[in-house]
């Protein structure tokens, strides 16, 4: 692609937009990381129980990610991110 064909200014449009997204993602994901143990620590009343969260969470990436993969083979990438 040239720099001076209009669909290049789309392309980088999409792109921005993507990392965005994920930059903000990300730190949802590491709030959550955070204060989950701290909530269920203080929730549950024993401090033992603060790591289970992000155990769960650890686990529960790892079964959605061949569910993920499936989806993005059926149905491509973009209808595959749109179902997960």
């Amino acid at each position: 692609m040239r720099p001076s064909d209009p669909r290049l200014g789309r392309r980088i449009s999409a792109l921005a937009v993507l990392c965005l997204s994920q930059a903000i993602g990300a730190i949802g994901l590491a709030a959550g990381a955070v204060a989950g143990p701290l909530l269920a620590a203080q929730v549950l009343g024993a401090p033992g129980f603060g790591p289970l969260t992000l155990g769960l969470l650890v686990v529960g990436a790892a079964l959605s990610g061949p569910a993920a993969t499936t989806a993005m083979r059926r149905w491509g990438r973009a209808r595959g991110l749109a179902g997960c």
